[in-house]
C-alpha cells in the first residue's frame, strides 16, 4: 500500500486530464484505484480505499444514483468525497446530496494542482490521527442544522451525520458511536422510535443518547425527559455550551 493511501477515481471514460491527475497522484505517493461508473464496481473497491474522487458527468439520474451510494458509503465508513465536473453537474449533485458529505467540488477547467493538494491533505490528516477520538453520531433530518453541528464538533470528535432514523440505527449497530445526538421531532421515523429501537438491541442499548429539540415549553421538555435519555439540547443552544457539555460528559466516561 502507498505511504498516504488509496483513492477510488470514479469516472466514465479516460482522457488526457484524467490521465494527468492520475500521474500527479502517483507522484505524491497516492495510489489511484480507477473505477468504472457502475455501482457494482464501486461496491467492490469501497473497502479498499481512503477517499472517493468522482467525476460528475452528464446523466442526472445516474449521477444522483452514484453519489447517493457514495454518500451512504461515506456515512458508514467515514470515507471523504471529492466531486469533479461541470458547474451545472456540481450544482445538481450539491442540491440533491447535502454539501457536508462532499469535502470539495472542483469545476471545469480543473485545477489539477488544487485537486491533488486537496486529496493529499485529506489523507495526511487521516494518517496523523494517532489518538483515537470519541465518535459522535448526529441524527437529524435537517441537513443544514446537522451540517452546522458537524462543523462545530469535527475538530475535536469523529463526527458522522445521518438524516434518516432507520439508517442511523443500522449505522449504530455496525459502528457503535460513543454518543448519539438525536433529533426528537423527525417526521418520517421519529426520534422516540429510533431511541426505542436502540434501547431494545443488545448491541446499541448502552450507547448514550442526547435528544435535540426545537421546542422549549415545559410540557415538551418533560415529554423528552420521560424517555430517560442522557440529556437534551435545545436547537438554540450555543456552540460553547454544547462543547462544554461534551467535554464534561466524556471526561466522566
Amino acid at each position: 500500500m502507498s505511504a498516504l493511501g488509496r483513492v477510488a477515481f470514479i469516472k466514465r471514460e479516460d482522457g488526457l486530464v484524467v490521465g494527468s491527475i492520475i500521474n500527479r497522484l502517483l507522484e505524491e505517493d497516492i495510489t489511484p484505484v480507477e473505477t468504472e461508473y457502475e455501482l457494482k464496481r464501486i461496491n467492490m473497491v469501497q473497502s479498499m480505499v481512503d477517499a472517493f474522487l468522482v467525476v460528475l458527468d452528464g446523466d442526472v439520474d445516474e449521477m444522483v444514483e452514484i453519489t447517493t451510494f457514495l454518500r451512504d458509503a461515506s456515512e458508514d465508513a467515514g470515507i471523504p468525497l471529492i466531486g469533479l465536473g461541470e458547474k451545472v453537474d456540481c450544482d445538481i449533485v450539491e442540491k440533491m446530496i447535502p454539501g457536508f458529505y462532499f469535502r470539495h467540488f472542483f469545476e471545469r477547467p480543473f485545477d489539477q494542482d488544487a485537486i491533488v493538494a486537496r486529496v493529499k491533505k485529506l489523507l495526511e490528516k487521516k494518517q496523523k490521527r494517532t489518538v483515537v477520538r470519541k465518535k459522535i453520531l448526529i441524527v437529524d433530518d435537517d441537513p443544514y442544522f446537522a451540517g452546522v453541528m458537524r462543523d462545530w464538533l469535527k475538530q475535536a470528535y469523529e463526527v458522522t451525520v445521518i438524516t434518516e432514523g432507520i439508517r442511523a440505527v443500522d449505522f449504530a449497530m455496525k459502528n457503535k458511536p460513543d454518543l448519539i445526538l438525536l433529533d426528537y421531532e423527525m417526521p418520517v421515523t421519529s426520534g422516540p422510535y429510533v431511541f426505542e429501537c436502540l434501547k431494545q438491541d443488545i448491541i446499541t442499548r448502552e450507547i448514550p443518547v442526547v435528544f435535540l429539540t426545537g421546542v422549549d415549553d415545559r410540557a415538551s421538555v418533560e415529554k423528552v425527559l420521560s424517555l430517560r435519555p442522557k440529556g437534551y439540547f435545545l436547537k438554540s443552544t450555543s456552540r460553547e455550551q454544547i462543547e462544554n457539555w461534551l467535554k464534561s460528559f466524556f471526561k466522566d466516561q
